[in-house]
Parts: C-alpha cells; structure tokens; sequence
C-alpha cells in the first residue's frame, strides 16, 4: 500500500482544524481536493477518520489512532531529513 506523505499532512491539518475550509486555507489548496484526498485517504485503509455533518468534523476512534502515529511518522520523516542535511564531521 502507498501512501504519500502528503496525505498524512493533509489528515493532520483537518484533525487539528476540525474544519475542511480551514484545513484547507493552511494547505493552500482548494477545499473540495482536499476533501477528495481525505476519501481517498479513508478508501485506501478501508475505514472512516471523520465523521462530517453540516455543522462540524470530528475524529473517528481510527482517524485518533492514524493522526497520532501520523505525526510520528511526519516528526521521523522531518528528523530524517535535517540530519541528513548536516554537515559530515
């Protein structure tokens, strides 16, 4: 299964907003992608992160479990990449 780091940023961003518009805004990307991305996201591992009505977004029990191992995954990924961007010595 491939999974794009960008689509772990995006399950972080929604998570902490709890608001597709704003989640949105900080991505700088329009809206309606980044809902697709999020039901891309959900019909890739096969279950539902947020529950969505009109009035509010709210993590599933799965969408608490993959936000907090997305982020660690982000955080190594981050590591990963400022030391490897050290000096050697």
């Amino acid at each position: 299964m491939a999974m794009e780091l960008r689509l772990l940023r995006y399950l972080v961003a929604v998570a902490e907003e709890l608001n597709f518009t704003r989640a949105a805004q900080r991505l700088h990307i329009a809206q309606p992608p980044l809902s697709r991305q999020i039901r891309q996201l959900e019909e890739l591992i096969g279950v539902q992160l947020f529950v969505r009505d009109r009035r509010r977004v709210t993590l599933t029990m799965s969408g608490k479990v993959l936000l907090r191992e997305a982020r660690i995954v982000l955080n190594q990924f981050q590591y990963a990449v400022d030391v490897t961007r050290r000096p050697e010595g």
